[in-house]
């Protein structure tokens, strides 16, 4: 028992001791309501959706697209020699995938990749799919499946600077679809990709690596129509990438024809794709 209880006097509401200390009554809040767990949880959620959507757009904007490019740009090797065989002193150039199935698939590059002006026919072309890695793929069943006129010049005109090579690969392939814009700018940007230089620039037995380059439209060349004709940019192009895309919005609006150097400054030739709507994307671009 507390020695202090018989001490205690009582005055109204409040207690006195001997010592004349009061004693008054101590209020306490009530203790806070428990959280659903839910509302714990949304801490969490919540950061973790945001960077899964950050990541999301990075794909479908970026990473994606330029990812696609890089696998849908094969390196075309071309015998020179007459020989049937594939050599690193042989013709090389770029081309692009065109359809997303490979039974047929179809490349569209540049003609004289392939062969000279007055020619109409191509040697033995192999098309090296993902070269660079350890993932490389030869195909050797690959035939001429269409192409501009010969012409009789030393140089191909750039309107007939096209071919398209066919071949035969089991399942999906990575393709970029064509832009049938005409509204081209100055000073818009584009993409190119490609292989310059082509075996020299090879680091491993799989081949030269895909490369992309950044640019803008320099120059818009039109007919009398207006309608434009070609495309002048500032990629810095190199020999091996004749035949590459050229690139606006994820889709092919150029096919990088002719690297044209005029003193210090270089320029870069691309036919527009649109001209060719009718007569390759139509047809082989499924």
């Amino acid at each position: 028992m507390d020695s202090r209880t018989p001490d205690i006097q009582t005055a109204g509401a409040r207690y006195y001791y001997p010592e004349n200390k009061i004693l008054e009554p101590v209020w306490r809040d009530p203790p806070p309501p428990l959280q659903p767990w839910w509302r714990k949880s949304m801490a969490l959620i919540i950061p973790l959706a945001v960077l899964a959507l950050a990541a999301l757009c990075l794909w479908f904007f970026w990473w994606g697209p330029t990812r696609n490019l890089k696998h849908a740009t094969v390196l075309v090797m071309v015998d020179r020699d007459g020989n049937g065989e594939i050599n690193r002193g042989d013709g090389q150039g770029t081309g692009v995938i065109i359809s997303s199935q490979g039974s047929p698939g179809y490349v569209l590059t540049c003609r004289h990749v392939l062969m000279k002006p007055a020619e109409s026919q191509c040697g033995y072309v192999e098309i090296w799919y993902r070269p660079g890695t350890p993932r490389l793929e030869r195909i050797k069943k690959v035939d001429l499946e269409a192409a501009g006129e010969p012409h009789p010049g030393p140089d191909t005109p750039l309107g007939r600077d096209w071919a398209v090579l066919k071949f035969t690969r089991p399942g999906r392939l990575p393709h970029v679809k064509n832009s049938p814009r005409k509204d081209f700018n100055e000073e818009k940007k584009i993409k190119a990709t490609g292989f310059p230089k082509g075996w020299d620039m090879a680091t491993n037995e799989f081949g030269p690596a895909v490369k992309v380059l950044h640019g803008r439209l320099t120059r818009v060349d039109r007919n009398e129509q207006g309608a434009p004709i070609r495309l002048t940019h500032d990629a810095d192009l190199a020999g091996g990438m004749s035949g590459g895309p050229l690139v606006m919005g994820g889709k092919i609006v150029g096919l990088n024809a002719q690297i044209r150097g005029v003193e210090a400054m270089q320029e870069n030739y691309a036919l527009p794709t649109y001209l060719l709507q009718e007569t390759i994307f139509d047809r082989y671009q499924k």
